[in-house]
C-alpha cells in the first residue's frame, strides 16, 4: 500500500520537481550571464492571462489549449518588454517590472470576472502550483502518465539538445558579442533563442510548480554555480545539477518529511523547494571555495600577512 502510494503520488511529483529544477537551472545560467534573470520573473507572471484567456475561449483545461495560451501570453510579454525599451528611455529592468505587474494583474482580473473558481485555476494555483496534486493512476503505464511529466520531459530534452549542440555559439555570443556579430551571430538572434527557451521552461513548469518556484529555479541554481566556477560549461552542469537537487530535496522536505516526523500536515512543496534553493544559494555565498565570503576573508588575511612580511 505504501509502495503504491509512493509510485502514484510521490514519484511523479519527484520527477516533475527534478525536471523543473534541471531545465530551470540550465536556462537560468544563460539568463544570468546575459544579465536578464529578471526576464524569468516577468515571463512567469505573464503566463496567467494566457491561461485565463485560453480557458475562456476554448472552455477546456486541456494541455494543448493552456500551453498555447500561456506560450502566446509569454511571447506577447517578451515583445512588449522589447517595445517599451525601444520607444521609451526606460531600462530593461523597469520595462520588465511594468510588464510583469500589468500582465499578472490582468490575469487576476480575468480570473475573477470570467472564471470565478469554476475550475482549478486561481491566483493561489498560479503562485504556488499544484505539485502535490500530480497523480499517476497506473505507474509505468505511459498512457496514464501525468501530462506535466510528458511536457517537462520534452522541454528538458529540447533545452539540453540546444545548449549541448549550440554550446560554442552561445558561449561566443554571451562573452564576446562583438566578435559573434562578425561571425553572423547577431545579438538579436541569441536573445530570441534564450527568450524562447525561457518561455518554454516557464510555461511547462508553471502548472505544476507556480510562478514563485519557476523564478527561484531560474535564479538560485545559476547563482550558486557562478560562485563555484568561471568556466561556461561547468556553470551549465553545476546549475542543472543544483536545480535538480533542490527539486528533489525540497519536495522531500515539504511533502514527505513532516508526516515522518509526526506532524499532521505537510508543507507546500513548491514553497519548500524555493526555500531550499534560497538556503542553498546562501550556503554557496558563504562557503564557496574561491568566491565565498569566508574564502575571500581568508585570501585577504593571507595577502595582508604576505605584505607584512
Amino acid at each position: 500500500m505504501i509502495e503504491s502510494a509512493f509510485l502514484s503520488i510521490d514519484l511523479p511529483a519527484y520527477i516533475v520537481a527534478t525536471l523543473a529544477g534541471l531545465s530551470g537551472g540550465l536556462v537560468g545560467t544563460l539568463l544570468l550571464l546575459k544579465k536578464q534573470t529578471m526576464m524569468a520573473d516577468a515571463l512567469s507572471h505573464s503566463i496567467l492571462p494566457g491561461l485565463a484567456l485560453a480557458y475562456i475561449i476554448t472552455g477546456t483545461m486541456g494541455t494543448l489549449a493552456l500551453f498555447s495560451g500561456a506560450l502566446a501570453s509569454c511571447l506577447f510579454a517578451g515583445a512588449l518588454i522589447y517595445l517599451i525599451q525601444r520607444i521609451t528611455t526606460l531600462n530593461a529592468n523597469m520595462a520588465m517590472g511594468i510588464t510583469l505587474t500589468s500582465m499578472f494583474a490582468l490575469g487576476v482580473i480575468l480570473l475573477e470576472l470570467f472564471i470565478g473558481g469554476r475550475v482549478h485555476l486561481d491566483t493561489e494555483h498560479a503562485l504556488y502550483g499544484a505539485l502535490e496534486l500530480i497523480y499517476w493512476p497506473d505507474p509505468g503505464n505511459i498512457d496514464t502518465m501525468p501530462e506535466q511529466i510528458l511536457t517537462l520531459s520534452l522541454v528538458t530534452i529540447l533545452v539540453m539538445l540546444i545548449i549541448g549542440l549550440g554550446h560554442q555559439y552561445l558561449k561566443l555570443a554571451l562573452f564576446d558579442s562583438h566578435y559573434a556579430n562578425l561571425q553572423g551571430l547577431s545579438e538579436l538572434k541569441i536573445s530570441a533563442l534564450i527568450l524562447l527557451l525561457t518561455v518554454l521552461v516557464a510555461v511547462a513548469s508553471f502548472d505544476a510548480v507556480g510562478s514563485i518556484l519557476v523564478l527561484a529555479l531560474f535564479a538560485c541554481p545559476p547563482a550558486c554555480a557562478r560562485m563555484v566556477t568561471d568556466k561556461f560549461s561547468r556553470q551549465i552542469i553545476w546549475s542543472g545539477l543544483i536545480g535538480a537537487a533542490c527539486g528533489i530535496g525540497g519536495y522531500f522536505t515539504g511533502a514527505v518529511l513532516p508526516p515522518l516526523l509526526g506532524f499532521e500536515n505537510s508543507l507546500s512543496a513548491a514553497g519548500s523547494i524555493a526555500v531550499l534553493a534560497g538556503a542553498t544559494q546562501l550556503c554557496f555565498i558563504l562557503f564557496a571555495p574561491e568566491y565565498g565570503v569566508l574564502a575571500q576573508i581568508v585570501h585577504k588575511d593571507k595577502k595582508s600577512k604576505n605584505m607584512g612580511q
